[in-house]
């Protein structure tokens, strides 16, 4: 017989039943709540995420990371718009690179206790220089109200693009959470400053974030950025000129737009120096620091060098124009180091109520004038930029007197180009050292009348190219030409050098024409420059290239001696002798009394020049393929070394004074005459000249063709 249930007994079951039923009810809300999840899952940018939280979040406050470099109150607007860029796919891309093209490292604005002008950067069309420079196209689109920018948000995400919005600095939007009711919704945001986080919104918090936006439609705040495609770039080159032109101009005159929005605002350098002075005087502003009164002006110094040295070290200018743009880096960097002293004395480095101390006021007002200090270093040097001065001169470029002139223009260009490439490997390199080309009267015109495209086809094997504009006649359109060449050579930093009764170096140009170096001075017009000599017309530039291996530049050069030699009538103009011809021409101009003691010193001093520099070819030659062809390069020195004293023996008993010539040296070379005695001297010389040289041409056949060997192929076709 069952017992009835006490009471006690009832009342437990009825608990646990109870029990039962709400844990049913419960599991049930829970179901029913994972489905509305199920239903209307979370939307995010996983990526732009992750890059906020690598470059911003990570540091819990007011901060930006590069590479090894953390900038304190960067612009936001940068460096959210770099977050977009790098989840985007600009995975390479920096804060340093996008202030400087962006426009805002050129730019600084103080008004005391004015909120404003720190946003000044915001107006002078960032996002269309970022584009420029990066292809990071980008637009901005408006909404009206709550559900437009939810819907917005929405539109943007779905297509895998976050946005960036205005808040008291700027804020992104990278995700969302939709819900059967409005009230439910969510939208994840990030931002840095004042606050930063990265974290979900509720819409209530959205909903304020929105009615921040109206209370400030003033400033057209209702509109979201976001990236849209890739678009061209321009030429690297243009976007830095444009960076370094802003640089320079925005430190004395900013844009007029910017003086009319902000007409109390003080720009520039004169705004950094009014910001000094205001940090050190203690009585008028009882408190300082750094926050809304300025552009954030420390990181971007930073941002500026970086630039100026990335620039450099990727050779977007020609070669020794870079040494401007990393001596203005130098000056950049130190200029941000002095910022952060005012920074670490007055702002986040600095402990609160420091800048109501003496001691920090002090500290900081002299890093602010040091930093100003190192900012007009910097563009000074900027100023000096070839490129930006509107008369572009090559200031280092600076003639090496030489008798051949030709060969003084090319060495001159080469040193400036800092071309690793010695004097004696430039006239062999380029033949010269072999070329002797003269009449029996020794007229000044023999060293110029030869067939000079050898030095053209030679110059292709050592590490540079002669490029430029020529003609048989200096008409009005060719010299207009040459002037426009020489012009954009110049401005691109490449030295140029003419003809113009002598080969001249170009080191410049200004308004009326070419700027010389050197002791010829031709008209400084250039549409008489050819013109007003002989008439024909040469101007070239000399620019940086890949040389050959040794053994092809010697060989090259040697096979030309040899063509000079066995056929000087292809390379010497009619009436004039060449190779080997030439020196039974010298002895016989010398013993019928036709040559003439002035005209002697200059053909002395030339050839004088060329072979000694021939023999120090061939020992260079010997020395850089570690004497693997001593055998056959030796006697060839040893043979050249007696041309070179030979000649330097004539060019000793009648010395050429100074070159030019000047009046007076002229009248003395005039009164002057070759005796008998020097005559026999001269001529004993130069027939031993001749007798060395031919033994060693015999030599360069035989290391022509050892090399030909060796290099499977033939010389140029000269």
């Amino acid at each position: 017989m069952r017992k009835k249930p006490s009471v006690r007994s009832i009342a437990l079951i009825s608990v646990f039943i109870l029990f039962i039923g709400s844990n049913i009810s419960a599991i049930a809300d829970e179901e029913k709540g994972k489905e509305n999840i199920m239903q209307y899952p979370q939307v995010l940018l996983e990526d732009d995420v992750k890059e906020f939280h690598d470059l911003i979040g990570r540091f819990g406050h007011h901060a930006v990371a590069v590479g090894d470099e953390v900038y304190t109150q960067p612009c936001v607007y940068l460096s959210l718009h770099l977050v977009q860029m790098r989840s985007a796919g600009w995975k390479d891309m920096d804060f340093d690179q996008i202030a400087a093209v962006s426009g805002a490292s050129a730019l600084f604005a103080y008004e005391p206790g004015e909120f404003m002008p720190k946003y000044a950067n915001l107006s002078i069309g960032m996002d269309d220089r970022i584009a420029e420079a990066t292809g990071f196209g980008y637009e901005w689109v408006n909404f009206d109200d709550l559900n437009g920018a939810w819907n917005l948000v929405k539109e943007s995400v779905d297509s895998k693009k976050s946005v960036k919005g205005w808040d008291w600095e700027n804020i992104m939007f990278v995700g969302y959470q939709e819900a059967d009711k409005p009230e439910d919704r969510k939208i994840y945001a990030m931002a840095d400053g004042p606050d930063t986080f990265s974290k979900w919104w509720t819409w209530e918090e959205f909903g304020e974030y929105i009615k921040r936006l109206k209370q400030m439609k003033q400033l057209n705040n209702m509109k979201f950025g976001r990236h849209t495609e890739r678009v061209a770039t321009k030429p690297a080159d243009e976007v830095a000129l444009r960076v370094i032109k802003d640089l320079i101009e925005w430190s004395v005159n900013p844009p007029k737009h910017l003086l009319e929005r902000y007409p109390k605002a003080t720009f520039g350098l004169a705004g950094i120096e009014l910001y000094g002075e205001h940090c050190a005087d203690m009585d008028k502003f009882e408190d300082f620091g750094s926050c809304h009164d300025i552009n954030p002006q420390w990181p971007i110094r930073n941002s500026t060098s970086v630039y100026l040295r990335r620039l450099a070290e990727g050779d977007v200018f020609p070669g020794r124009l870079d040494r401007y743009l990393i001596k203005a880096s130098k000056e950049y960097k130190a200029s941000y180091i002095y910022w952060k002293q005012f920074y670490n004395h007055l702002s986040y480095g600095g402990a609160e109520g420091w800048g109501k101390i003496a001691e920090h006021r002090i500290a900081g007002a002299e890093g602010l004038r040091k930093a100003l200090e190192h900012e007009k270093s910097a563009l000074a040097i900027l100023e000096e930029f070839p490129i930006v001065k509107d008369e572009s001169v090559l200031n280092d470029l600076a003639y090496k007197e030489r008798m051949t002139t030709h060969l003084g223009c090319l060495e001159s260009a080469c040193e400036y180009l800092g071309l690793d490439v010695t004097p004696a490997w430039l006239y062999g390199g380029t033949g010269h050292a072999f070329v002797m080309c003269l009449t029996g009267d020794l007229c000044p015109s023999g060293p110029h009348c030869w067939n000079q495209k050898s030095i053209h086809i030679l110059s292709r094997n050592l590490p540079f190219r002669i490029e430029g504009v020529a003609g048989p006649k200096a008409t009005p359109e060719l010299l207009e030409k040459a002037w426009n060449y020489v012009h954009k050579s110049i401005t691109d930093g490449y030295p140029c050098y003419g003809w113009h009764y002598e080969w001249v170096l170009v080191k410049g140009y200004d308004e009326s024409g070419y700027l010389y170096s050197g002791c010829i001075e031709p008209p400084k017009e250039w549409n008489k420059f050819g013109a007003d000599a002989i008439g024909f017309l040469e101007l070239y530039s000399v620019r940086p290239d890949e040389p050959a291996s040794d053994a092809k530049i010697i060989r090259d050069s040697l096979a030309f001696a040899i063509s000079w030699a066995d056929s000087p009538q292809k390379w010497a103009m009619e009436g004039y002798s060449g190779g080997l011809d030439a020196y039974d021409t010298w002895i016989k101009g010398i013993s019928s009394g036709e040559a003439a003691y002035q005209e002697l010193t200059y053909h002395a001093a030339i050839w004088a020049e060329c072979r000694g520099f021939a023999a120090q070819f061939l020992e260079e030659a010997n020395k850089r393929t570690e004497k693997k062809y001593d055998t056959l390069l030796q006697p060839a020195i040893d043979s050249y070394k007696i041309v070179a004293e030979c000649i330097e023996n004539i060019r000793q008993m009648a010395p050429l004074p100074n070159w030019p010539l000047s009046d007076a040296d002229k009248e003395m070379l005039k009164a002057k005459k070759i005796d008998d005695d020097m005559r026999n001297s001269i001529v004993t010389e130069l027939e031993k000249a001749k007798q060395a040289e031919a033994k060693g041409l015999e030599k360069f056949r035989e290391i022509v063709a050892v090399l030909n060997d060796e290099l499977g192929d033939g010389p140029p076709e000269f």
